[in-house]
């Protein structure tokens, strides 16, 4: 189903556009915020291959360890608890109870997960993602203004810019002469309420504003759920009563609501379907994102339920070219404020996640290799509140801090192969011994980064040529040297680990 036909359905079609002039273009028929006027599109017209963004944002704050133990030797001597002795250890024949990757990676964290698609360029780690403006460390500042991408927490969410940017484009032709009310499920939240979309001051279509899809992953808010007991036939004589008696116009409006939701649901369903089955050929094994077998054959992420989401999201924009922008968070995994007994639970956590990942990168390059052109535009970028102080204190646990990873992946036909594949940024301690104020910060020659230099990389990605009037801060500089090359990763032969890294070489 087209969304103009959708929009119709539900009321929205009609209200139209007003007028704006932006970046000495004229746009006759797109309203557009002040501060938008300020944004260089020009190269827009000629915008022919738009990205498709995921979104996951790891609420509490996310330690950096999983993906940077580098420092831990000194860490660990001057800290207020001690780590795990096998997290001082790399691994290797002499020592195989060691935690340690090649490249300084969590074992028990997702290192095999992260170590493949580092060798396979579908991922790249940047260690140094560091707040030094204003920052306060706290919960609700830190989400919000990184899921707005500014200070000012009073301006629109990531999404809602990208929105106004859709719609600017789409008055340049971008989309082959559709108009927004064209698109079908441009932007999609998988959270429900999220900063992200939060419109302050943009002007927004409401053909561009968020489906929530639910945090199921599979079920939609335009679908009857059968827990609650309502049978097939039950359901279709609920239907078959709203529409049956439409003599007034009370009733009329009710009846065209059921018609709407069902069409909505079966429009939904239908880019929901799994289409695993159809790569499994391709990629050689199962991709299953919730099995509760583990063996080598299938990538098993315990059946969690930020599995089922992460999938749904995949197959959505595989499926349906138009969703160009999609949140989640990781409901179902756990919480990241990790203030005690942290280890196991966050290990646990991240080699969950990123297994997860793993499955839908392997998902997103077997639809490329089958066919489906835009698979390779799809990015996914994983970041948190804030990062955590790497003291392990009196509870064994971590209590907030500033530096944190920045996890992206995929985008092949947006980000060269110089941008992939690689982990950017060192670190070094600062703080007190043996006190509970004990950070990581970025070497004095290291490249760092403010959090709102992932919202400015993402307007860049959407063709903003300078992203930083939007954020306050320069785009990723995605073409720097790493501090080092990556070592070389030699997974167990055989090990679905291995297999998914040459499958992504490939």
């Amino acid at each position: 189903m087209k969304r103009r036909t959708l929009v119709k359905a539900i009321g929205l079609a009609g209200l139209g556009l007003g007028l704006g002039r932006a970046f000495g273009i004229q746009l006759p028929n797109v309203a557009l915020s002040r501060r938008m006027l300020n944004v260089d599109m020009n190269t827009l017209s000629n915008f022919n291959l738009f990205p498709r963004v995921i979104n996951i944002f790891l609420y509490g704050g996310p330690s950096e360890l999983g993906g940077n133990l580098s420092n831990i030797g000194y860490i660990n001597s001057v800290s207020q608890s001690k780590y795990d002795p096998n997290l001082l250890l790399q691994r290797s024949t002499a020592t195989p109870s060691g935690l340690i990757s090649p490249n300084n990676l969590w074992i028990n964290g997702g290192a095999d997960a992260m170590e493949a698609m580092l060798a396979g360029g579908a991922m790249s780690i940047y260690r140094t993602m560091y707040r030094r403006k204003d920052d306060s460390k706290a919960h609700r500042e830190s989400i919000l203004q990184n899921q707005v991408g500014n200070l000012d927490m009073a301006q629109p969410g990531i999404a809602s810019t990208v929105a106004e940017l859709i719609a600017a484009q789409a008055e340049m032709g971008a989309f082959g002469g559709r108009r927004v009310s064209d698109l079908v499920f441009p932007f999609v939240s998988f959270e429900g309420e999220s900063y992200l979309f939060n419109r302050g001051d943009a002007v927004v279509s409401p053909a561009l504003r968020p489906a929530s899809l639910g945090t199921s992953g599979t079920n939609t808010p335009y679908t009857r759920n059968r827990a609650a007991g309502l049978s097939v036939a039950q359901d279709g004589l609920l239907d078959s009563l709203a529409t049956a008696n439409t003599h007034t116009a009370l009733l009329s409006e009710l009846s065209h609501a059921f018609e709407s939701r069902a069409a909505i649901a079966a429009s939904i369903g239908g880019l929901l379907t799994d289409n695993i089955a159809a790569y499994n050929t391709t990629f050689g094994s199962v991709i299953n994102y919730g099995a509760t077998t583990n063996n080598q054959n299938s990538i098993n992420i315990n059946d969690n339920p930020f599995g089922a989401r992460l999938r749904a999201a995949v197959t959505l924009m595989l499926n349906n070219p138009d969703t160009l922008f999609t949140a989640l968070s990781s409901d179902g995994l756990g919480g990241w404020d990790d203030h005690n007994e942290a280890q196991a639970e966050y290990s646990q956590r991240m080699d969950q996640l990123m297994h997860a990942i793993m499955a839908a990168t392997a998902h997103i390059h077997a639809a490329s290799k089958s066919g489906i052109a835009h698979a390779n535009s799809i990015i996914i970028n994983v970041m948190g509140d804030f990062g955590r102080n790497v003291n392990l204190n009196n509870a064994f646990g971590w209590d907030h801090g500033n530096n944190q990873n920045l996890y992206t992946f995929g985008g092949r036909s947006i980000r060269t192969a110089q941008q992939r594949g690689k982990i950017v940024g060192a670190t070094k301690v600062i703080g007190t011994p043996g006190q509970n104020r004990l950070f990581t910060a970025p070497t004095d020659n290291s490249y760092e980064f403010e959090p709102f230099s992932v919202a400015s990389t993402v307007y860049k990605y959407f063709g903003v040529t300078n992203p930083q009037v939007l954020s306050g801060e320069p785009a990723i500089d995605e073409n720097t040297t790493p501090a080092q090359p990556l070592v070389a990763y030699v997974p167990v032969a055989g090990s679905l680990h291995e297999r998914v890294r040459n499958f992504l070489l490939t």
